[in-house]
């Protein structure tokens, strides 16, 4: 555009994009479809920076190309006019003017709204623009619709395709006629016939987004002011607390931002600590584990509470706890953002089956959050096939099960603070994993009913069983790739390779790789040192279960555990699940029959005093004293 020439409406008052390409269309389209961010505040020109909803931003695009009213309906209140200012209004005198019949505030069926879409877009003297709200209300399925709904439709498309225009009033800017648009507000053109849109020189489907960051630091600049000690700042640190609310909302509505500081004042937050309102408006939440000192006295002690548990994983347990201190400071994708929204820690625990990486998930949770239980764990072998997706996260409308919701996204939603278990991650469908994308990125995930659920503060746990054995192409049976043998820097190196290899090779997403980054931790084989410990402890759980239940003291002679305990570290390749299965056959299964034939007496002794195994089975022989 050269000097000499007059800008634009739309540009000259600085209009967001979406109301640019409205405005720069209404010369060749008579009809948009508006989507998405549809019931958020909007920036409207101005020296002032004012808010305003849809209809308001509509009108401060439409009024400088000399459009005189906006003709509105949705189901509920019918017709009415926008501006609102009265009956005696320019407004509501236009739009009476070009109604004829139809009188405002009146509710009209699908059969008689047609005509008086017509009477509006073949004006040719009065500019105007006719919106139907809540479009998505019209009908009920628009897949199948009643014979009513086709014709009104029908109706609708024949109209896109008329070219009555208006001309320009003396003065406005405009070279060209202009269309009387309709706008068909809905949160998704999907709702809505396709046949409508598609293929359509006429209809325009406009995507109305979310704020971006210079948006929204026009949103704080202006509703910061009241929260307590703001006047004090100097204007460097006021800068600095309109983009830290900015960034700390990335993916949040304008009417989330103005919520966040409502919430800030409810709730006397300083300015200094507005993040506080934001992950509380995110999550639901005021109370932050991350931030109590409990929590880092335990994280202090967590390698011998951790070790406890997880038996002959020095490194791993190490390692774990290292990601977790980032994760209780805060400073979990700290590079690469000052305000990260990213999951507060992620850990991805590779190595043989049954050497603890469950019972680690089930450790850090009981460290954290004081209750081992107070995880969320999804299977990933249940999410083997492409339609499992739904599942995870919810079918979206008009689906079968659109209405239960996800598995994951519910989850999150009901317990915000928690720690995620992705159990074998490796039989996941690669379409599920393209999910973890979002979620690893920006810590956040949207269901299929559109409702998000935010990540910002669990903890995501990703076990696999990666590079211990794979299937030989010849004969199709599984093959080692390491062994206990293995010195551990080649152990390590093995299953870092194999990982790399299914993720950038088999899947072809090596961006998932990159996002999972340096928090792979590798465990080793258990050893026999290790394998006789965890071989103590479940025959310890194995006597308090008895003695729980039974009322029972259970003893076992040195020589029957001897013998129990070579059995147990025969095959240590299995790890912890191998030595509870043997210990299942060998002690539980006999001991089970021999009490429920004898029915020891409560407060008596059940000594164990021989043991033959013969095959498979097991017999034992008990002394009850």
């Amino acid at each position: 555009m050269s000097s000499t020439e007059e800008p634009l409406p739309g540009e000259a008052r600085n209009f967001p994009r979406w109301l640019r390409e409205i405005d720069g269309s209404l010369a060749v389209n008579s009809q948009f479809i508006l989507t998405g961010n549809i019931r958020d505040s909007y920036l409207l020109p101005g020296e002032e920076g004012s808010l305003g909803n849809l209809f308001d931003a509509l009108w401060e695009m439409l009024k400088p190309s000399g459009y005189e009213c906006i003709i509105g309906f949705d189901v509920v209140d019918g017709l009415y006019v926008w501006p609102n200012d009265g009956a005696e209004s320019s407004a509501a005198k236009a739009a009476e003017s070009i109604l004829g019949g139809a009188k405002l505030g009146q509710r009209y069926t699908l059969e008689k709204l047609p005509q008086i879409m017509r009477d509006v877009i073949s004006n040719t003297s009065i500019r105007a623009a006719f919106v139907i709200d809540y479009a998505d209300r019209l009908i009920n399925d628009a897949a199948h619709l009643t014979d009513i709904e086709r014709e009104f439709f029908a109706s609708c498309q024949k109209m896109s395709n008329a070219h009555s225009k208006t001309a320009a009033p003396a003065g406005i800017q405009r070279t060209m006629a202009l269309f009387n648009p309709i706008f068909w507000v809905t949160r998704s053109e999907r709702s809505l016939p396709s046949w409508l849109y598609t293929d359509s020189n006429s209809v325009r489907v406009v995507p109305v987004p979310l704020p971006d960051l210079t948006e929204r630091i026009t949103f704080a600049s202006k509703s910061i002011v009241n929260l307590p000690g703001y006047e004090s700042l100097p204007d460097s640190d006021r800068e600095e607390a309109w983009g830290s609310l900015a960034e700390s909302t990335e993916g949040i509505s304008a009417a989330g931002l103005l919520n966040i500081i409502v919430l800030a004042q409810d709730q006397k937050v300083a300015v200094g600590d507005i993040d506080d309102a934001a992950r509380t408006y995110r999550v639901g939440v005021n109370e932050n584990p991350w931030k109590k000192t409990a929590l880092r006295e335990r994280i202090l002690n967590g390698e011998n509470t951790i070790e406890n548990r997880v038996r002959g994983q020095g490194d791993a347990v190490r390692k774990s706890l290292d990601i977790l201190v980032r994760s209780a400071t805060g400073l979990t994708g700290a590079q690469a953002s000052a305000h990260s929204t990213r999951p507060r820690g992620v850990l991805f625990l590779a190595g043989p089956t049954g050497v603890g990486k469950t019972e680690m998930a089930k450790a850090l949770t009981e460290l954290i959050f004081g209750d081992e239980d107070a995880y969320i764990r999804l299977d990933m072998s249940e999410y083997s096939a492409e339609h499992a997706e739904a599942r995870l996260v919810g079918a979206p409308p008009g689906y079968v099960g659109h209405d239960a919701g996800g598995q994951l996204t519910d989850a999150v939603r009901r317990r915000p603070f928690s720690l995620v278990l992705f159990d074998e991650i490796e039989k996941a469908h690669p379409r599920i994993l393209d999910k973890f994308l979002q979620v690893l990125d920006d810590g956040r995930l949207t269901d299929g009913a559109g409702i998000t659920a935010h990540f910002s503060e669990t903890i995501l746990v990703f076990t696999s069983n990666l590079g211990i054995s794979e299937e030989d192409e010849s004969t199709g049976v599984r093959v080692p790739v390491v062994t206990r043998d293995d010195p551990r820097d080649e152990f390590e190196s093995k299953i870092r390779a194999a990982i790399t290899k299914h993720f950038v090779s088999k899947l072809q997403r090596p961006e998932l790789l990159n996002r999972f980054g340096d928090n792979i931790v590798v465990f080793d084989f258990i050893d026999p040192k290790v394998g006789e410990q965890i071989f103590d402890i479940q025959i310890k759980n194995v006597a308090d279960r008895i003695k729980q239940e039974q009322g029972c003291t259970l003893e076992i002679l040195p020589e029957v555990r001897a013998q129990l305990l070579a059995a147990a570290l025969e095959n240590l390749d299995m790890g912890g699940r191998g030595i509870g299965s043997v210990i299942e056959t060998a002690l539980v299964n006999p001991l089970a029959r021999e009490i429920f034939a004898e029915s020891p007496a409560n407060g008596t002794t059940v000594k164990v005093v021989s043991c033959e195994r013969s095959d498979r089975n097991w017999d034992l022989t008990l002394e009850i004293v």
